[in-house]
């Protein structure tokens, strides 16, 4: 976040506000995530709150909706849809004062049926784990391309416009260690 206010850069950022006060764990090695300490999570990790999403959002960021648990909406049963799409955006409008349009799907879960529930619960447009540019008119706007940023070395070949550049992978493999930093 800093990072972007300096450039004068606008940020979107998907949250999760089932998660508020939550404590999640991190495997460094592997880079999954728990909800519960166990060996190898050794990276703690406090869960945004109600709080920090207006800060962002006071400060010109965007908030977007990424459901209310973080659920794989491809695995939820539809009548579990309203909540972690409607309820979650309704309560993040709630705190914000302000619309949340965009919705991001956890795991990268969609298909054309949620796809559909996503435009139903009043977003305008939504991204998943489709990588790529996206040009000024996308072709769907349930499907716009995005990258995971995850180090600063591939941030700055994506605004290069090289993300897809073998060198960006392996400058940032080389730095990270690591290969799997990129799956």
């Amino acid at each position: 976040f800093p990072e972007l206010r300096k450039r004068g850069m606008v940020g979107t950022f998907f949250v999760v506000p089932g998660y508020d006060h939550a404590t999640r764990y991190v495997n460094p090695d592997s880079q999954r995530w728990s909800d519960r300490k166990q060996p190898g999570y050794t990276i703690e990790f406090k869960s945004m709150t109600s709080e920090h999403r207006r800060a962002l959002a006071q400060d010109g960021m965007e908030i977007g909706g990424h459901t209310m648990t973080h659920r794989n909406l491809t695995r939820v049963s539809p009548s579990e849809h309203h909540r972690e799409l409607v309820e979650s955006r309704l309560q993040l409008e709630s705190e914000l004062g302000a619309s949340v349009d965009t919705f991001c799907y956890p795991f990268g879960g969609a298909d054309r049926a949620i796809m559909k529930r996503v435009e139903e619960a009043g977003y305008v447009g939504a991204a998943g784990t489709f990588p790529g540019y996206e040009g000024p008119a996308p072709k769907n706007r349930f499907r716009c391309k995005r990258f995971l940023i995850q180090n600063p070395h591939y941030f700055r070949e994506v605004l290069r416009g090289r993300a897809f550049s073998p060198a960006a992978f392996v400058r940032s493999a080389r730095v990270f260690g690591r290969w799997r930093f990129f799956q």
